[in-house]
């Protein structure tokens, strides 16, 4: 995603689509060498490939996308159009976002040494998800849990503190045959991580994970541990040694760019940002559209657009959007339009004057 504005300048310097895409890969190669020397990043041929498309798309976009848009003929099938592709792009992210429980064989791991996570000095006396009190290897029977973490479930951990670590660790974790993360609880510093298998992890997507700030902070190596972990959905409410913590919520189809490029160590106020201008670039290419279609499609698809970045995703179980996120959308649709309308009656103002 971050290479189709590389792509873009490249269209725009009038280079063939060939050169771009070459570029890319160069560039994406030398980033993900350098990633071999940075600590907690390792290379991918996923973001090689990834970041390759995206070029190839920057470079098209550029290409074709002016004459497109700016074509009268059409306007309104281009305008409905991209109302479908926001209802489109809305669900799917709806669903890559949600929770996915593999009917797998799964096994409890209790204070794990878990090769791509730093050890865990703590320790673990009692792992309950629900009624079942977990010990460490296979789970029997494992369908219970799975029906368990597939609603809303209760989880105890207790036991001593560990030291902080400088990278995410591992309290306990639920794992499948493969060894791929159904859950994980671990301290990453002072704070406590949660994150669960989501439909984007299985299909090799990046995927946000729920981080709850200075939920150690008061915790003191050696000292007893008690933390409740309560799971509504993709909410989750946290108590630490009897000290509540302020619930983290569900993610909206604004957290949506988090499936490309999940950056954690961000912070809230850059996260929130890149959460707004979402909304605003999803809906945007119908306010463009619109602007040259007729007036009934002209106010009319923008506002269907809204309706299915704003409302549609609620039906299936995502969080209605923020204010800020909801006067995004307004600005994405409808300022293509106002500055249209005002265009075209300057023009008119000039054409009838003296």
């Amino acid at each position: 995603m971050l290479f189709v504005p590389f792509g873009a300048a490249m269209g725009a310097m009038r280079y063939k689509w060939k050169h771009a895409v070459v570029a890319s890969l160069l560039l994406s190669l030398a980033i993900e060498f350098a990633q071999v020397f940075l600590p907690g990043r390792a290379p991918t041929m996923r973001d090689i490939i990834m970041n390759g498309t995206g070029g190839l798309v920057g470079v098209w976009t550029a290409a074709h996308l002016p004459a497109w848009m700016n074509g009268v003929e059409g306007a309104t099938r281009r305008a409905w159009l991209m109302v479908l592709a926001v209802a489109v792009l809305c669900s799917a992210s709806v669903w890559l976002l949600s929770p996915a429980f593999a009917a797998d064989q799964y096994f409890a791991q209790v204070s794990p040494r878990l090769g791509h996570l730093e050890p865990w000095t703590g320790r673990v006396d009692t792992l309950r998800v629900g009624s079942a009190t977990l010990t460490h290897g296979r789970v029997t029977p494992d369908a219970e849990l799975r029906a368990t973490l597939g609603s809303s479930f209760d989880v105890l951990i207790t036991g001593s503190h560990g030291s902080a670590t400088s990278r995410l660790g591992a309290i306990a974790a639920i794992t499948d045959e493969r060894r791929n993360e159904i859950l994980l609880v671990g301290p990453h510093g002072k704070d406590l991580v949660v994150r669960w298998q989501r439909n984007a992890s299985v299909l090799g997507l990046d995927a946000p994970w729920i981080r709850l700030p200075d939920a150690f902070a008061s915790a003191r190596e050696g000292a007893p541990m008690r933390l409740n972990l309560t799971a509504v959905g993709d909410s989750l409410c946290a108590r630490v040694d009897g000290r509540e913590l302020a619930c983290a919520h569900r993610f909206g189809i604004a957290r949506s760019w988090a499936l490309l490029m999940w950056r954690d160590r961000w912070p809230s106020v850059a996260r929130r940002a890149v959460d707004l201008a979402t909304m605003l670039l999803l809906v945007l290419p119908v306010g463009l559209s619109a602007r040259l279609a007729p007036s009934h499609t002209r106010w009319l698809a923008p506002t269907a657009a809204m309706v299915a970045a704003g409302v549609l995703p609620s039906l299936f179980g995502a969080p209605h959007p923020a204010a800020l996120e909801w006067v995004a959308l307004l600005l994405g649709a409808f300022v293509p339009l106002t500055a249209a309308h005002f265009a075209r009656q300057r023009v008119a103002a000039r054409s009838t004057g003296p």
